[in-house]
């Protein structure tokens, strides 16, 4: 996603990039993979 502004992706892309990363974020603060919520 490097050089892409915000604005040049859609509503559905960037809500999938962020739960995405939130997933990561979990994953790295408990240490371990969580399953999806």
């Amino acid at each position: 996603m490097f050089h892409t502004r915000p604005e040049e992706l859609t509503a559905e892309e960037r809500k999938v990039i962020t739960d995405l990363l939130w997933k990561e974020m979990r994953e790295i603060y408990y240490g371990r993979n969580i399953p999806a919520v």
